[in-house]
């Protein structure tokens, strides 16, 4: 997984059983390694401080300039898809056990996003971060209110990774 931070300064890519390495684009050389050893994704904040790794049974945040981890978040399984709401406010996955996780930031709480069947391998915010949208190995999608995990909208056998949520809400 790959991930391009904010004003295109910084690149982070997942190597299994390393970490994540951060690069400065205007360097060849590597940055930093974050040694989460079970990094599977990852998405910066909208500010560009921190760097959200999902691995296995946990999300890290970490301010990728120090190498410092600032948070774990639990979330059973593979997390297999992080992202940041466009304001910050929310960090969400999608993980193996078949649950989606929205965190407030702000509040500390979370709300767990729970329809699926089988694995959620797709998370994303739309872009007011009012909606989540997720997608699951067994062929559903999701639309979801953010804020309190009310599902919005269901499309049944759609593909199973959608790249960004189409929305205006």
């Amino acid at each position: 997984m790959v991930a391009n931070g904010p004003h295109d300064r910084f690149i982070a890519a997942t190597y299994a059983g390393e970490g994540t390495r951060i690069w400065a684009v205007d360097s060849s050389s590597p940055l930093r390694l974050l040694p989460q050893k079970t990094a599977i994704s990852l998405d910066f904040s909208p500010d560009g401080r921190r760097l959200a790794v999902g691995g296995v049974d946990e999300v890290v945040i970490w301010n990728f300039q120090t190498g410092e981890p600032l948070e774990r978040r639990a979330l059973e399984g593979r997390v297999w898809q992080v992202d940041y709401s466009p304001d910050g406010r929310y960090l969400g996955a999608g993980a193996s056990s078949g649950i989606g996780r929205v965190w407030d930031l702000e509040s500390e709480g979370h709300i767990d996003l729970v329809g699926h069947r089988t694995e959620v391998n797709g998370f994303g915010f739309g872009p007011k971060g009012r909606l989540a949208v997720t997608a699951s190995d067994d062929g559903t999608t999701r639309v979801w209110q953010a804020a309190t995990g009310r599902p919005y909208w269901r499309a049944p056998k759609l593909a199973a990774r959608p790249a960004r949520l189409l929305t205006q809400q």
